[in-house]
């Protein structure tokens, strides 16, 4: 049961509720954290982000106390390609099937880019003011997707594998 505790979640969640009213057959499908190359010059990513930081040798402050399921657009994609061409309705959990904290993200990025994972480091979320309250815990239940689809999520360690592959072909 979705809990918002911000106004973009609330915001989120009413117009969820809203296309439901509308269009009772209307297929829905809720998303985290997306990651991925973006062809738009400076539009980042925490994964493009991190990247960016950790070659430079910087730091990289990641929260130990926020879970997530980091997608890949790519794979967010084709799953909604896959919705769209069922006739499937109702809501959607669409994400990696992952539940990591941030920290974990962060060591994984350095880990498969070759990376220095000593410059990931773990702060907690309220050290830090940030301008909208995050869920500690945003994971995904993406079995239901995977069931319509006969089809596995992409994991975060595939994810970032399929980036570093597809770096070497976009230069």
């Amino acid at each position: 049961m979705p809990r918002p505790i911000s106004v973009y979640g609330s915001s989120k969640l009413a117009g969820e509720k809203a296309v439901l009213s509308s269009f009772p057959a209307a297929a829905i499908a809720r998303t985290a954290v997306l990651y991925g190359w973006n062809p738009i010059e400076g539009k980042e990513n925490f994964v493009t982000w991190s990247l960016k930081k950790l070659r430079a040798g910087e730091k990289v402050t990641m929260f130990k106390d926020q879970r997530i399921s980091p997608t890949l657009a790519d794979d967010l994609a084709s799953v909604l390609l896959g919705i769209a061409d069922s006739d499937a309705s109702g809501i959607y959990h669409v994400s990696g099937p992952d539940c990591l904290d941030r920290v974990a993200c962060g060591k994984l990025i350095a880990q498969v880019f070759g990376l220095d994972e000593g410059l990931v480091v773990p702060v907690r979320s309220d050290s830090l003011s940030l301008p909208a309250k995050r869920p500690a815990y945003s994971c995904l239940d993406v079995s239901k997707v995977e069931k319509l689809l006969n089809r596995k999520m992409m994991p975060f360690e595939a994810g970032l594998r399929k980036m570093k592959e597809q770096e070497g072909k976009k230069r």
